[in-house]
């Protein structure tokens, strides 16, 4: 055998990158990641782990930081060795999706900017107008709930325009008003309302590759996972996405605070 050969076999076998250095680069990735995660949330977010003592915050910072780091190399790894993570042990917990690694395609940072800040103005847009002076001004003639249970009725009703809706899905979208007329009314605000709405959004359909209706009951373009829906619909949300399925119905709030707010008087 050749030098070259003999170079060449040290790291290809017969079944590629031999697995030791596939190890190393997966561990590189990983740490690398870890690294970079730590720093920013400790000279970005100025985060100070406790030291000389466990705590739960400390253990789970330490926990995500790595979970975070440990799935972005395994999706690497995943994209470059042309598998699933499911063949590394990590299926969806339900059994009905498939997450494959990331999606392909170029300009991939500048689009999910771009989804995130069309996100929060979609969630501004549609709070102001289902939860802001609406809310306020039908709670001061009717009642906050009764206010809120209409609101919610024709936000859901709102979404009918889309072709293919199911029940399932206008119901959750009833639901998600509710509820956010809910935290409206505990904070005195529709802060924390507008960025749930936003970031539920942006993580189904960016991060998570959620069909919608509204796109012909396909993925949109520029989604960062690659990711299959096999499963039934009730549990998936079908061409609907994720807002449909059984899971979406266990979304719920418990601030530990209770500022006044003008509508608290009204109902």
């Amino acid at each position: 055998m050749s030098s070259t050969g003999r170079a060449r076999a040290l790291f290809v076998g017969p079944h590629g990158w031999r697995a030791g250095w596939r190890f190393l680069l997966f561990f590189t990735i990983v740490f690398a990641c870890a690294k970079a995660l730590d720093g920013l949330i400790t000279h970005v977010g100025g985060y100070q782990e406790p030291r000389g003592e466990w705590s739960a915050a400390g253990l789970l910072v330490d926990a995500a930081l790595t979970f975070v780091s440990v799935v972005t190399g395994m999706a690497l790894m995943a994209r470059g060795e042309r598998r699933s993570l499911g063949d590394y042990g990590l299926p969806l917990l339900s059994g009905a999706a498939t997450l494959h690694g990331l999606a392909a395609g170029s300009g991939r940072v500048r689009g999910l900017l771009l989804w995130a800040v069309t996100m929060l103005f979609l969630g501004l847009a549609e709070e102001l107008l289902y939860r802001g002076y609406p809310l306020f001004t039908f709670a001061t003639g009717i009642g906050f709930w009764p206010a809120a249970a209409l609101l919610s009725l024709l936000f859901g009703a709102a979404h009918l325009a889309k072709p293919n809706e199911s029940a399932m899905d206008i119901a959750s979208i009833v639901f998600f008003g509710l509820f956010w007329c809910f935290t409206r009314r505990r904070t005195g605000s529709l802060w924390f309302a507008i960025g749930f709405h936003a970031m539920w959004n942006y993580a189904a359909m960016m991060l998570y590759a959620a069909p919608n209706t509204g796109n012909g009951g396909r993925s949109v373009p520029g989604h960062l996972l690659e990711i299959t829906y096999d499963g039934p619909a009730w549990l998936t949300g079908g061409v609907c996405g994720m807002e449909a399925s059984v899971f979406s119905f266990v979304a719920r709030g418990h601030p530990r605070v209770e500022p006044r707010s003008p509508l608290r008087g009204a109902s």
